[in-house]
């Protein structure tokens, strides 16, 4: 979740949200459809999109060992779901959480619906 979100659930304990509060919650609650999505297209279509990668991996590296492609390919899995959680929750701690970022990840993710 975005930091600012949490540290707003973890005060609104002790007072109401202030006007500018108000704003950025609504902001993210906004952008959830959109970012839910981008996060199930990315979901559902993790096979195809890691196949693609996987033979490109093969097709450009043809030294390489089949453990290093391998272990290449869950590292790249690993990074491709931690930024679609990042991009889910909105998260500052990763570069697909600002709105500019998501905008730009869905325009480039709609150029390939097929994928």
């Amino acid at each position: 979740m975005h930091e600012t979100i949490q540290a707003l659930f973890d005060e609104a304990e002790s007072r109401y949200l202030k006007p500018e509060e108000l704003t950025l919650l609504n902001e993210y609650v906004d952008s959830l459809p959109e970012r839910l999505e981008i996060y199930r297209r990315i979901r559902d279509q993790e096979l195809s999109l890691m196949q693609q990668v996987a033979d490109q991996l093969e097709q450009d590296l043809p030294e390489t060992s089949i453990p290093q492609l391998e272990r290449s390919l869950k590292n790249t899995l690993l990074v491709l779901r931690q930024s679609a959680m990042a991009l889910l929750l909105k998260s500052t701690r990763s570069s697909a959480g600002t709105s500019a970022e998501l905008a730009a990840a869905k325009y480039r993710y709609l150029q390939y619906p097929g994928h």
